[in-house]
């Protein structure tokens, strides 16, 4: 059908590379200074006791469990900000790319303005606040990625029970890292 056709008319390489540069603008002063809120202080001091209130009070057992084998590693993620304030912005990027590439297929729009339109979505002063604290930056990333696909796999046309448990599993894992990224998954899929 028309409707899983590939858009045509952009190259998805430049797309996604418009995009992570938009993003490195925005929040590039974030990521590439570092900073500390007390949540940070928290987390590069006990990381391990910080992993395991996650799992016990939080319910983001997907973030808890990563926090721990990173600590198991030694992979403090405040000590280690810069890397996980990129894989932020990566994920920020790859998934403007992927929800612009998905809108594509069912409008015949221009895909500058239809990602200028989805970028807004997370280059904005509320999104900025994501990145006060480096310590969110992984669950924040876990957290796009996985509502970005959940979305993907969940309303292809195809309904197959393969999408749908993908789908499904990737919303626990976005859940499983900061609840709140449900209410982005809603809107993306009601956008």
């Amino acid at each position: 059908s028309p409707m899983e056709m590939p858009p045509v008319g952009y190259n998805k390489k430049s797309l996604f590379l418009f995009n992570f540069v938009l993003t490195v603008i925005a929040y590039g002063l974030f990521v590439f200074n570092f900073h500390f809120s007390l949540d940070d202080y928290c987390v590069l001091y006990q990381q391990k006791d910080v992993a395991i209130s996650i799992i016990s009070e939080s319910y983001r057992n997907c973030l808890g469990i990563i926090f721990l084998l990173l600590d198991f590693i030694g992979l403090n993620v405040t000590k280690h900000q810069i890397f996980f304030g990129v894989i932020l912005i990566l994920a920020i990027a790859v998934s403007v790319t992927r929800i612009t590439h998905e809108i594509l297929k069912y409008i015949d729009g221009k895909a500058l303005l239809v990602n200028l339109g989805t970028i807004c979505f997370f280059l904005n002063v509320f999104v900025s606040e994501w990145f006060y604290f480096a310590e969110a930056y992984l669950h924040w990333a876990l957290s796009i990625i996985g509502i970005t696909y959940a979305s993907v796999y969940l309303v292809k046309s195809d309904h197959l029970k393969k999408n749908w448990l993908i789908g499904t599993l990737l919303l626990f894992v976005a859940a499983g890292s900061y609840q709140v990224s449900l209410s982005i998954y809603v809107y993306i899929v009601m956008g």
